[in-house]
């Protein structure tokens, strides 16, 4: 006897959206019982479908699931590789994810077909989803790009504490954390700190901006901007707005 798929779906679909939105990929859709008509002229439904924009090419992935008390067959991996070849137009990805596996053979016609074979234990936790999610709000990596801000984050290499270059004179202060409009201002106040190797540079996303926004409710930090290029190698000669975690929310928050 087989499930109708519905619960696995749900998760899929939650799963995914979750991952498109912790990578930051443009023009994100997110679908269930998605039904797309073929060159065939045949209606095909898919039991979830996401599309997304990355590096300006558009990526289309569809997703059976099979929450079935028995493998796959080897029919069932095929008729989907069809509905895939009608719809794609030679951009489309086809992905199964199954609860009990599949039977012998399916992964060699699944192969031959372009399509990608998953168990529902494949899939990550939610657990795993939001440590990510907060790993992504709090501890950016080397790659991230400032929108707008760039910021100094104690660390070394690819690797981050967690915590923020505060500017405040004595630890009684509330923390002052500097935010800088390119990574070029930042290396420079960088390099003329005291204990500047156990410091780093981070760009600062919208998404990490959200949960650098949150710190309000946990110390009621205040923020150093650094709105204008400069020279001087005195850090209490550089020219800064102190603003709170408000103001930044209200001017620079999308």
């Amino acid at each position: 006897m087989t499930k109708t798929g519905r619960t696995l779906e749900g998760y899929v679909e939650y799963v995914y959206s979750m991952l498109l939105n912790l990578n930051n990929y443009e023009e994100t859709v997110v679908s269930k019982n998605v039904t797309i008509k073929g060159q065939s002229g045949a209606t095909n439904e898919f039991d979830v479908y996401y599309q997304f924009i990355h590096l300006n090419v558009e990526c289309r992935v569809a997703i059976e699931c099979k929450e079935w008390s028995k493998p796959v067959s080897v029919k069932e991996v095929r008729d989907f590789a069809y509905k895939i070849h009608d719809v794609g137009m030679g951009n489309m990805i086809g992905l199964m994810i199954s609860k009990c596996g599949y039977q012998a053979g399916s992964q060699k016609v699944a192969d031959a077909n372009g399509i990608k074979l998953l168990q529902s234990s494949d899939l990550p936790t939610i657990n795993e989803i939001l440590s990510a999610s907060i790993k992504k709000g709090f501890l950016p990596s080397s790659q991230c790009v400032g929108d707008p801000f760039w910021t100094i984050m104690e660390g070394k290499n690819d690797e981050v504490t967690g915590s923020y270059l505060s500017l405040a004179k004595n630890k009684d202060e509330k923390p002052l954390i500097p935010l800088f409009y390119s990574q070029n201002m930042a290396k420079k106040v960088l390099n003329i700190i005291e204990d500047k190797d156990k410091y780093v540079i981070r760009g600062v996303s919208q998404y990490q901006l959200r949960g650098l926004l949150t710190f309000e409710k946990l110390g009621d930090p205040q923020f150093a901007l650094f709105y204008l290029p400069f020279l001087n190698s005195n850090t209490n000669e550089i020219p800064t707005i102190v603003m709170s975690a408000q103001e930044i929310r209200d001017n620079y928050l999308r």
